[in-house]
C-alpha cells in the first residue's frame, strides 16, 4: 500500500491543499518556508501521532484557525483503484479524531498498514548535542520497536524521582526511612537491569546494519564501533551481558556509592548515567566526522532502525515509508546517486529539497517506477 494524495485543511501554513503522490520516490522541491517539512510531519503524524517539531498538537493548526485537518488517500499496489481506504485526523483545542474510512479508530489501528521512519537534519544536532540527546533518541527507537518497554521507562523515571526525593531531604536514621528507601532501590535495580539489558541487545543488532548502510553511502572501509560506558557494566568481548549479570553489578555498586549519592542528593548510577558514544577509528564521531559524513551517518542510522522496524515479527504485514527532510543538502553528487539507488528498493519514500533535480540526468539509473517531482509552492 502507499499514500496516492494527501490534502491539508489548515494545517500549519496551508490553507487548503492537496498533492497527488506515487509509490516509490517522492520528489518534494520548493523555496524555503514554503512548507515542504510540514508535508512530511502530516505525513509522520497520521502514522505515527507524532510530530518531530513539536509536542504540542495545537501547533499543527493554523494560526487563527479552529481546527486542522489531515487526510491521506492510501491505494493498494496491486490494485489500479483505490481500496476504499480514506485516513484523517482532525486536531482542535479539545480533542484529536483519527478516522479510517470515515470510522473513528485507535493508533494501533492505523499501525497495521504502514511502518514509517523519518530523517530530519536535527538528527545531526543529537549526535553533536551530546550523550543525553543521543541516550534518548535510541532509548525512543527502542521504545517504537517494543512499545511494551513504555511503561519500564516511565516507572525508571518515577523510580529515580522517588530516590531522589528520599535521598535529598529524608532522615536515614529513621529505620521506616531506610526501609522504604531499601525497597524503592530494589524495585529501581530491576526496572535499570531491564532497560540497559534491551539496550545492549539493540545496540547489539543495529551496529551491522548501521556499517552496512553507511559504507553503501559512503564507500568507507573502516567500521563504525560503539563505546558504551557504564560503571556496572563491562563489555569485554560481543557477549551480550545477561539481565542477571546486571542486577547483580548495579546492587553492588549501589551500595558502594550510597555515601556520595546521599551527600549529592542524587542518583549517581544508572541507565539515565550511562554513555553511548558512536566510534570510528577509536575516536568519537562527533569529534571527527565532518557535517557531511554525520548526515550519512544520521541517514544510516535512520534506515538500521527502519530495517529493524520491517522485520518484526508481526502478524500483519505494514507497508514501509521513508520520510527524507532536506537530505540532499550537503551530499556530493556521487552520495546522492548511491542514495537514490538505495531508495528504489523502499515502498514509498518522501524526499525534501530546495532545488529541483534532473535525478535521471545525475543518477543515469533506470528505476523500477518514475520518480514523481513535485513542486511546492
Amino acid at each position: 500500500m502507499y499514500i496516492c494524495q494527501q490534502r491539508l485543511y489548515n494545517y500549519r501554513n496551508f490553507n487548503n491543499s492537496q498533492w497527488q503522490f506515487r509509490s516509490g520516490i517522492n520528489v518534494l522541491y520548493g523555496n524555503n518556508g514554503v512548507g515542504k517539512s510540514n508535508i512530511l510531519e502530516a505525513i509522520d503524524y497520521v502514522i505515527n501521532k507524532a510530530s518531530f517539531k513539536t509536542t504540542n498538537r495545537l501547533n499543527l493548526i493554523k494560526y487563527k484557525e479552529k481546527y486542522s485537518l489531515i487526510q491521506l488517500q492510501i491505494k493498494d499496489n496491486n490494485s489500479s483503484k483505490i481500496n476504499n481506504l480514506d485516513v484523517e485526523i482532525r486536531t482542535d483545542k479539545e480533542d484529536e479524531k483519527l478516522r479510517i474510512n470515515q470510522k473513528r479508530v485507535t493508533k494501533t489501528e492505523l499501525s497495521q498498514f504502514f511502518i514509517s521512519s523519518i530523517y530530519t537534519p536535527i538528527l545531526v544536532n543529537v549526535v553533536y548535542n551530546g550523550v543525553t540527546s543521543l541516550r534518548s533518541f535510541l532509548d525512543n527507537a527502542i521504545i517504537e520497536l517494543k512499545p511494551k518497554l513504555f511503561l519500564d521507562y516511565k516507572n525508571l523515571k518515577d523510580l529515580l524521582y522517588q530516590r531522589a526525593l528520599i535521598l535529598k531531604t529524608f532522615d536515614f536514621n529513621k529505620p521506616q526511612t531506610n526501609d522504604i528507601f531499601h525497597q524503592i532501590t530494589k524495585q529501581y535495580i530491576k526496572t535499570a537491569a531491564k532497560i540497559c539489558f534491551y539496550r545492549l541487545a539493540f545496540l547489539k543488532k543495529i551496529l551491522p546494519l548501521i556499517n552496512k548502510f553507511y559504507k553503501l553511502l559512503n564507500n568507507s572501509a573502516d567500521d563504525i564501533t560503539i563505546d558504551y560506558i557504564s560503571r556496572y557494566i563491562n563489555l569485554t568481548n560481543d557477549n551480550l551481558v545477561s539481565e542477571t549479570q546486571i542486577t547483580n553489578n548495579l546492587t553492588k555498586i549501589l551500595d558502594g556509592v550510597f555515601i556520595q549519592e546521599k551527600s549529592a542528593g542524587q542518583n549517581l548510577i544508572g541507565p539515565h548515567r550511562d554513555k553511548i558514544v558512536f566510534m570510528s577509528n577509536s575516536q568519537p564521531i562527533s569529534v571527527i566526522f565532518s557535517t557531511g559524513q554525520t548526515q550519512i551517518f544520521c541517514l544510516a542510522l535512520i534506515l538500521a532502525i527502519h530495517e529493524l522496524k520491517t522485520k518484526q515479527n508481526l502478524s500483519y504485514k505494514p507497508s514501509d515509508i521513508l520520510l527524507l527532510d532536506d537530505i540532499l543538502a550537503s551530499l556530493d553528487n556521487t552520495t546522492i546517486v548511491k542514495l537514490f539507488k538505495l531508495l528504489s528498493n523502499y515502498n514509498q519514500v518522501f524526499i525534501t529539497n530546495a532545488l529541483k533535480l534532473d535525478i535521471y540526468k545525475l543518477t543515469k539509473l533506470t528505476f523500477k517506477e518514475e520518480i514523481n517531482e513535485l513542486q511546492i509552492k
